[in-house]
C-alpha cells in the first residue's frame, strides 16, 4: 500500500513539476517526452513490487526528459527535478518496505 501512495504522489507531483516547467506548452513532442517521463518515474511504483524495476523508471525517466530538454525550443530549467522526485519516492518506498517486513 505505502508503495502505491508514493507512486501516486510521484505522478501527481512530476506532473505538476512538468507544467511548472511549461512542458506542455513546448508543443506536442515536448509534452509527450515529458510525459512519458512522468509516466517512467511513477508507473513502476504502482506496477511492480521489485527495486529494480523502479530504477529502471527512474533512468527511464531522466532520459526522456533529457530527450524533453533538448528538444524544446525553450529552456525547461526544472523538469528534471520530476526524476528526482521518483528517485526519492522509490527511495521512501524501499524504505518503509524494509522496515515493515524486519517488523513483522
Amino acid at each position: 500500500m505505502t508503495r502505491r501512495i508514493f507512486g501516486l504522489v510521484t505522478l501527481g507531483m512530476g506532473t505538476l513539476q512538468a507544467w511548472d516547467a511549461r512542458a506542455f506548452d513546448a508543443g506536442p513532442s515536448v509534452a509527450l517526452l515529458a510525459a512519458g517521463g512522468v509516466l517512467a518515474a511513477g508507473l513502476p511504483l504502482l506496477a511492480s513490487p521489485r527495486p529494480r524495476a523502479w530504477l529502471g523508471g527512474v533512468v527511464g525517466s531522466a532520459v526522456l526528459l533529457l530527450a524533453a530538454r533538448l528538444v524544446a525550443p525553450f529552456p525547461l530549467n526544472t523538469l528534471h527535478l520530476v526524476s528526482f522526485i521518483g528517485a526519492l519516492s522509490a527511495l521512501a518506498s524501499h524504505r518503509f518496505g524494509q522496515r515493515r517486513a524486519s517488523a513483522a
